[in-house]
């Protein structure tokens, strides 16, 4: 999550389990949701960060496609500044993953997916 810092119970950002660009983190919406934004940070206290990444979306679970034509969004530039990227192309999901291209150390973020609420789509 954006601002979750570092404590006892949380380590302050998601890590992945190797750097590679075949990792990504992934969050489940529930039910289809029309998607706008996505921000992103670097981890809490430390110079890991994600530096460039492409979004992928999917209804099913199963077909997943990139957003606004495959574009590589610019990530963070410290711990915890929020880079936000408004979506040219909004898209409806259910889940939406986030895949790290580029990065600063180790793999490593907090990040947040924005949507509307109203599903009439």
């Amino acid at each position: 999550m954006i601002n979750q810092t570092k404590s006892r119970a949380a380590a302050g950002a998601w890590a992945a389990g190797s750097n590679d660009p075949d990792q990504w983190i992934g969050v489940c919406l529930g039910s289809p949701k029309k998607v706008v934004k996505v921000a992103l940070q670097g981890r809490s206290e430390n110079n890991q960060r994600v530096t460039q990444f492409r979004v992928k979306y999917s209804q099913d679970g199963l077909a997943w496609h990139f957003a606004d034509d495959e574009t590589f969004f610019e990530g963070a530039k410290d711990a915890n500044t929020v880079v936000t990227h408004y979506f040219k192309k909004p898209f409806v999901a259910r889940s939406v993953r986030i895949n790290p291209t580029a990065w600063n150390e180790h793999i490593s973020l907090r990040f947040e997916v924005y949507f509307e609420e109203s599903c009439n789509y």
